[in-house]
């Protein structure tokens, strides 16, 4: 793991101040907060969401979905993970794996979650970190193509020889940097528990408001500009 001063150092490098660009309009907070108010049957639920800036629309939903999670109706367990995956997410492809995942998980309990992400590796991880991440927002983040850009660009900056495991994107700019991150060796690969852990370090260090949310989303806006960077530098 890095030392105290190179998580500061990797925290200023990723931190450009871009805010949190989801969702990306009005309209589409609307749609998502009228979908979800019909998956939990509560129709006062839209315009409370709709009222939110983008930061706590994020927050309050995964205080709205994670309880739903973890009740064990796998029937309902099972939409909301899909509408995680799909409308919040927008993966539209590959999602029938959703309901065994969620059969697999249960009642998401730590040990039931260690043995789900350890079975899975870096397989569809930027697909059920979303459902771990809105299963235990305090625990769990998710981890996809910009998170893993964010950290690597930063990572490089800093002389850091390991990387963290690149998901495929359909992101042009994504797609352009990933040959730059991706290490040589497989043995200096990391994945999700390594992200987890840095991530929680990270907090610990006073980072975001201590919070593994906040710090998955200061990646998640900031990877674009980062990506830029590292591409005008490589060219």
């Amino acid at each position: 793991m890095l030392s105290e001063k190179e998580i500061q150092s990797l925290w200023g490098y990723v931190n450009q101040g871009i805010e949190f660009p989801w969702p990306r309009s009005p309209r589409t907070q609307s749609n998502l907060s009228s979908s979800l108010a019909v998956l939990l049957d509560d129709s006062d639920l839209k315009n409370w969401l709709n009222g939110l800036n983008k930061q706590d629309f994020n927050i309050e939903l995964r205080n709205l979905i994670s309880p739903k999670l973890k009740n064990r109706n796998t029937l309902q367990c099972v939409e909301i993970a899909n509408w995680i995956v799909r409308n919040w997410g927008g993966i539209k492809n590959g999602n029938e794996a959703i309901a065994g995942w969620v059969e697999r998980l249960g009642d998401f309990s730590e040990e039931s979650v260690a043995k789900f992400v350890e079975e899975m590796e870096t397989r569809r991880v930027s697909s059920w970190s979303k459902i771990l991440a809105f299963s235990d927002p305090v625990n769990h983040a998710i981890y996809d193509a910009r998170t893993a850009v964010a950290l690597n660009t930063g990572l490089k900056d800093l002389g850091v020889e390991w990387r963290f495991f690149m998901p495929l994107s359909q992101n042009r700019l994504m797609k352009a940097v990933r040959p730059f991150l991706t290490p040589s060796h497989s043995s200096d690969e990391r994945g999700y528990s390594t992200y987890i852990d840095l991530l929680k370090t990270m907090a610990k260090h006073n980072v975001a408001k201590n919070s593994i949310l906040s710090i998955e989303m200061t990646l998640f806006a900031n990877a674009p500009l980062l990506a830029e960077g590292l591409m005008i530098k490589s060219s």
